[in-house]
């Protein structure tokens, strides 16, 4: 379809991570790296090493290792003894600012299910979630504002509103100070909100 359309003339901006399709579609490559223009290149020019390396600033090797003095930091996230309607029960976990934790299984493990109960998205029926000190208990909407943040595994099933427009996408986040009154006004969208 995307030849067809290149053939009648369309121009067409091709977004993707995946460098196989950027290689196989693309005519000219432009890589961006914090919202900045890094380069233009040419598919014959350059290989998929050379754009990562573009894209993260830096050589990148198989494995990249921390340095080995980084020291872990007052207790940021500790759970204990959580269980959830969604099926997790009794879980402890305990981060550290400084940390990256990861939590992996199978499908249908639980992992899912525990980030959710933690955020409050799904329904705790016992134990407790300290955020910095702070006993949570609420929903997204209160973890939210304590800083805690949850990027669901499906973002297009479960971080859209896909009947909405994307700018109404967009200023979900900040209902609370874009509409304080709670009223949605679709014309207030764009003005920023005071400080």
């Amino acid at each position: 379809m995307m030849r067809r359309l290149k053939a009648n003339g369309v121009a067409i901006v091709y977004i993707s991570h995946r460098m196989a399709e950027v290689f196989l579609l693309g005519d000219r490559i432009t890589i961006l790296r914090d919202g900045k223009l890094v380069a233009t290149v040419l598919p014959n020019e350059t290989s998929p090493g050379d754009l990562v390396q573009k894209m993260v600033g830096r050589k990148v090797d198989a494995i990249h290792r921390r340095g080995a003095n980084i020291k872990a930091g007052e207790v940021a996230l500790d759970v204990k003894g959580l269980s959830a309607l969604s099926g997790v029960s009794d879980i402890n976990l305990n981060v550290r600012a400084g940390e990256i934790v990861g939590l992996c299984g199978l499908v249908g493990s639980g992992r899912t299910e525990v980030a959710r109960a933690i955020f409050g998205a799904d329904r705790v029926t016992s134990g407790e979630v300290t955020i910095f000190g702070t006993k949570f208990t609420g929903g997204p909407d209160k973890a939210t504002k304590m800083g805690v943040a949850l990027i669901p595994e499906s973002r297009k099933a479960q971080g859209l509103a896909l009947i909405r427009s994307v700018g109404d996408n967009i200023v979900l986040a900040a209902l609370d100070k874009l509409f304080p009154s709670r009223v949605f006004h679709p014309a207030r969208r764009d003005i920023p909100p005071k400080p």
